[in-house]
């Protein structure tokens, strides 16, 4: 193929996937859960100063600042509105995914050539668990589109030209490697697994003389790959004070303290180590005291999530299970057993450096997945897409093999050979198209066995949370706040949300209006249920119930909205007052 073809099929590509983008989207009730929390930190960048937050935040910074960039442009484009969050989350989670058809198109060429990669790239398009990231809106787009550029950029240095000119461009892949993969660890942890298993194909060849390279040169890529690294990791780690490596590995696998979701049973809110939090310590020592346990029936709980629900397996027999179910649904089970397939055929081939590689990676990460598994009980199909792009070139291989299998039996592609020999000279380009026709079958018909699962309407058993929202947008005034368990409603109401997990500083906030949840919610016997039950009962009153009963889905959970009274709540601090101040007279007088 000559270049002018290549721009031509990843122009197509691209508008393939900005289509597949757009009616995802579209499609989509809300967002992920996930990007709940990034909305909130991009929209602390907006309130506080991009460096500010970065400092105190423990999460990879870049997708939140991209979210953060995006709603600048957005709201310049169209203005503010209640959802701009919501789409600017979206949309940055949207880009990054377009732009990853450059580097899957280019590092599939290189492995196998043009025909797989345009067939690699088109099941990149396509897959559910690919296409539904940007209407997600969460990090996993950003960092698969630095862990493809990181990949061809790996692919490119593996290549060898003996003594050629290009030979000495090796050490610029190598930097080129080296400073995707920062990036790349700036949204997600998983993309340090590349840079590990290319090491170990580095280190295995040596072993071997037919793969060994001079150890000058290897320590020169070795060194640029570290170079690319310094670049982009060493300002952000200087400008979050991560000096010593205990906190700088912390930092850039996103487990810094401060960030977690904490009860206030036990643990402090991290609303508490805020500046100016005064009335939320008050409202956190009300909420604590012995007499408010016992009405509520136990220590209240803030925790994001019900802790009686949880599906959790842990142990190397259900992690093992789990990850090949997970894997098969990311490949979207066709598509996957073409990869089988294709990597079946391949195999009879030579493997180059590249394909040892890739092996070594694929072998790398799924131990490394498994491990995790079996100790978090926990995995999803999004944390493997990783292998998933990888092993595209070996779908895209077997989908054409079986398509070349096919086209000789096949009674279409004798006519459409009659029809070419009798209709057409050879050089016309219809007739390239009808001879080859049958060989890209298998391809067409994989793509389209993922639509129905590409286009389905993402977490529409959440519309009431969207309906809240845009209920809350129209009737809520502009300065009330709201206390929302999940959060999703606050991506449409354009009000001032918190979070459950910052329960005290919504409670010490005078603005707080509105109480937002499912109703299954507040039903369950565990302290964060019984806290849910003691608020509802103490200070709030219910007014609208989404989605309406008339209109709802068997698996549509029905969200309340509650409308908060906090002079209840203050009545009952008056109280605990004055009888402290009557303990304390009747003690000094016994004292006396």
């Amino acid at each position: 193929m000559t270049r002018r073809h290549h721009l031509v099929v990843v122009a197509a590509l691209l508008g393939l996937s900005c289509l597949v983008q757009v009616m995802v989207i579209r499609r989509a009730t809300v967002p992920g859960l996930d990007a709940v929390r990034f909305v909130e930190i991009a929209r602390t960048i907006d309130q506080q100063g991009l460096l500010p937050t970065v400092r105190s935040q423990g999460e990879q910074p870049l997708f939140p600042v991209a979210v953060w960039a995006t709603h600048k442009c957005v709201g310049q484009v169209s203005g503010e509105f209640p959802s701009v969050w919501a789409l600017s989350a979206q949309l940055a989670a949207a880009v990054p995914l377009v732009l990853a058809v450059v580097p899957v198109y280019l590092a599939l060429g290189r492995l196998m050539g043009a025909a797989v990669a345009t067939a690699g790239t088109f099941f990149f398009c396509l897959l559910p668990e690919i296409a539904h990231l940007g209407a997600d809106g969460i990090s996993d787009s950003t960092h698969l589109l630095f862990f493809c550029i990181a990949f061809w950029a790996i692919v490119r240095y593996l290549e060898r030209k003996g003594d050629s000119p290009r030979e000495r461009l090796r050490p610029l892949f190598a930097l080129a490697a080296g400073a995707a993969t920062a990036m790349g660890l700036l949204a997600r942890a998983e993309v340090l697994l590349l840079a590990a298993a290319l090491g170990l194909t580095l280190v295995a060849f040596q072993l071997f003389p037919q793969r060994r390279q001079p150890w000058a040169r290897l320590a020169t890529s070795g060194g640029c790959f570290l170079l690319g690294l310094a670049v982009v990791l060493g300002p952000y780690l200087v400008v979050t004070g991560a000096i010593t490596p205990r906190v700088a590995v912390a930092r850039l696998l996103g487990r810094s303290a401060g960030v977690e979701n904490q009860s206030c049973h036990g643990r402090v809110s991290r609303a508490l180590t805020n500046p100016g939090t005064a009335d939320t310590t008050v409202a956190l020592r009300f909420l604590t005291k012995p007499r408010r346990q016992a009405e509520i029936g136990g220590p209240i709980s803030f925790d994001g999530k019900e802790p009686n629900i949880s599906i959790r397996r842990r142990g190397y027999p259900a992690a093992l299970v789990r990850f090949g179910r997970k894997l098969a649904a990311a490949y979207g089970y066709w598509i996957g057993a073409l990869a089988v397939f294709g990597a079946w055929r391949w195999s009879r081939r030579r493997a180059g450096a590249a394909d040892r590689f890739v092996q070594t990676f694929f072998l790398l990460f799924s131990t490394v997945v498994v491990y995790f598994a079996a100790a978090e009980g926990y995995l999803a199909a999004r944390h493997l897409l990783c292998l998933v792009v990888v092993g595209l070139g070996s779908a895209g291989y077997g989908a054409l093999e079986l398509g070349r299998w096919l086209a000789p039996s096949s009674r279409a592609a004798a006519v459409l050979a009659v029809l070419s020999q009798t209709q057409a000279r050879p050089t016309r380009p219809w007739h390239r198209v009808f001879r080859r026709s049958p060989v890209w079958a298998p391809v067409v018909l994989a793509g389209a066995c993922c639509l129905p699962l590409t286009l389905v309407r993402l977490h529409h058993s959440r519309l009431g949370h969207r309906e809240a929202g845009q209920w809350l947008a129209a009737r809520a005034d502009p300065q009330h706040a709201v206390l929302d368990t999940y959060g999703w409603a606050g991506l449409y109401s354009g009000r001032k949300t918190y979070p459950l997990q910052q329960g005290p500083s919504a409670l010490a906030d005078r603005h707080l209006a509105y109480l937002v949840l499912e109703t299954h919610e507040s039903r369950y016997d565990s302290n964060r249920g019984r806290a849910l039950r003691w608020l509802i009962e103490s200070a709030a009153a219910p007014v609208a119930v989404f989605p309406h009963r008339a209109v709802r889905s068997p698996n549509q959970q029905p969200v309340e909205v509650y409308r908060w009274y906090p002079g209840r709540l203050d009545r009952d601090r008056k109280g605990d007052r004055m009888r402290e101040d009557c303990h304390a007279r009747i003690h000094l007088g016994v004292r006396r």
